[in-house]
């Protein structure tokens, strides 16, 4: 979000700060696979994801926005954690509720489907960072 909005104004940061929540529910609706919750897959996830955040930042030339994106934009995750280990009693971001629609595909039907996705947002950063 960061790279696509490139905030010079109050009002833009506020719809970064509010399109980067929302992408977390719009990607919860596509169908992707949850990874195990093991530390190694957590750590995997986050050396991934810092890595896109890093490219991201790399070909957009743009650092805070795609930094506050992307952490906005994780954020809401960490509430799964919080509740599996007994630090919040219920799941409370929209995208995490039982009656929202959230599709798990297993692996690598799900992985892949992640895959085209990151690729596609590279080579939109790309893109906008030419403009």
């Amino acid at each position: 979000m960061g790279c696509a909005i490139k905030p010079d104004s109050l009002g833009k940061w506020v719809l970064l700060i509010t399109a980067s929540l929302g992408s977390h529910v719009i990607l919860d609706l596509i169908p992707h696979w949850e990874r195990p919750s093991e530390l190694t897959w957590v750590v995997a996830d986050f050396l991934l994801g810092s890595i896109m955040a890093f490219l991201i930042i790399y070909i957009s030339k743009i650092v805070i926005p795609v930094i506050v994106g992307a952490l906005l934009g994780v954020i809401p995750d960490i509430e799964h954690k919080l509740v599996s280990y007994g630090l919040m009693e219920e799941k409370l971001f929209i995208s995490h509720l039982q009656f929202f629609p959230h599709q798990d595909w297993n692996f690598p039907w799900g992985v892949l489907i992640q895959i085209v996705f990151l690729g596609a947002t590279l080579l939109l950063c790309y893109y906008l960072g030419k403009r």
